[in-house]
């Protein structure tokens, strides 16, 4: 007796990552609006970094991107308004408190404009 095997070999690989809510939601959006899905722009990514040796952006490990730089405008809005709101009731918190608080959970290093450099 003659067994005939077939052997399928995968076309595809997965890649399992976390990744904020909002950015996976507005970003699939896009996508879909432009005809393609992640798994299209995933590939995209990778296939652009190969042929450059490196990647197409600047990134950082474990780079946490805050909500409030992928909001849409009338989020962005609603957001200074309850801030406003804040301020008008005297919770805030000082602009030294602020800078430090940048600089600790993102990396960035905040300088106050108006701060006179003697």
């Amino acid at each position: 007796m003659i067994y005939n095997y077939h052997m399928t070999i995968a076309k595809t690989a997965e890649i399992h990552t976390r990744i904020q809510p909002s950015v996976k939601r507005q970003a699939e959006r896009i996508f879909a609006e432009s005809g393609h899905t992640a798994s299209d722009a995933i590939e995209q990514f990778y296939i652009w970094t190969i042929k450059h040796g490196k990647t197409p952006m600047r990134l950082r490990k474990h780079a946490n991107i805050p909500d409030e730089a992928l909001m849409s405008d009338a989020e962005a809005d609603q957001m200074i308004n309850e801030a406003r709101a804040d301020y008008k009731n005297g919770n805030y918190i000082s602009l030294d408190s602020l800078q430090k608080e940048i600089e600790r959970d993102y990396g960035l290093s905040v300088q106050n404009p108006h701060h006179n450099k003697s």
